[in-house]
């Protein structure tokens, strides 16, 4: 949502772009006001998965935990998992066009100080190479990073056999291009995965719902917040 709305976290170069302009501050406005007009308490007291079993329960109409909300629904209630539909995610006024970051990833590494590196890089590069085999052993939750690995992507979209209506999972076709890494406009930096993995920014977003603190306040807090974690690894790199 904070994309949506042009509101970066950090550069390329890991230079604090949060709340440098207005568009945090209306992003939280929004938010504030989406929260008031269609939001519940419950949302706030969510854990992981909360949005999936609210909309199986008939408490949601809207989520956006796609694949595991539906294969959560096919596995429970095949009349509710037909009435689930997908849909690309919004389009947001960036100007990056439609965008979804991604709320799991993986991240495989080989220490420079590792005994058996080359062993290392091997594991990885096959883990890659059969990407396919992940694909469909996880019902579509693992998607390719590398689109080449499963090349009939499409057809398994297509042809998904617990799609009720069949062909329902096309829509997400074009997945690889909605989802930018995270730390866009930048990179996935050591700074920006601790902002990230320190849920600082559901904290904030989650301080303006319960009125706790004013969307411009808010918006402050984190920036210090952020720019203080931006300057310890500049200094540690």
């Amino acid at each position: 949502m904070l994309y949506a709305f042009r509101a970066w976290i950090l550069s390329g170069n890991d230079e604090v772009l949060f709340n440098e302009n207005v568009f945090a501050d209306v992003a939280l406005k929004y938010l504030l006001q989406l929260y008031r007009e269609t939001g519940t308490p419950d949302q706030l007291t969510w854990r992981s998965g909360g949005s999936v079993q609210a909309m199986l329960t008939g408490k949601t109409s809207c989520a956006i935990n796609d694949i595991s909300l539906l294969r959560a629904a096919e596995a429970q209630d095949a009349q509710v998992a037909g009435k689930i539909w997908l849909q690309a995610p919004l389009l947001g006024r960036s100007g990056m066009g439609v965008t979804a970051l991604p709320h799991i990833t993986n991240c495989s590494v080989v220490w420079s100080f590792g005994q058996n590196q080359d062993e290392a890089k091997q594991f990885v590069a096959d883990l890659i190479d059969n990407s396919r085999a992940g694909y469909a052993t996880s019902l579509g939750f693992n998607f390719p990073a590398y689109p080449k690995t499963v090349p009939d992507l499409i057809v398994q979209l297509t042809k998904d056999p617990q799609a009720d209506p069949k062909g329902k999972y096309i829509v997400l076709k074009d997945a690889l291009h909605w989802t930018p890494n995270l730390g866009v406009p930048g990179f996935a930096t050591p700074a920006y995965m601790e902002v990230f993995n320190s849920f600082l920014i559901p904290k904030m977003v989650q301080s303006v719902l319960k009125g706790q603190s004013t969307p411009e306040n808010a918006a402050a807090a984190a920036a210090a917040q952020i720019r203080q974690i931006a300057e310890k690894w500049k200094q540690i790199s």
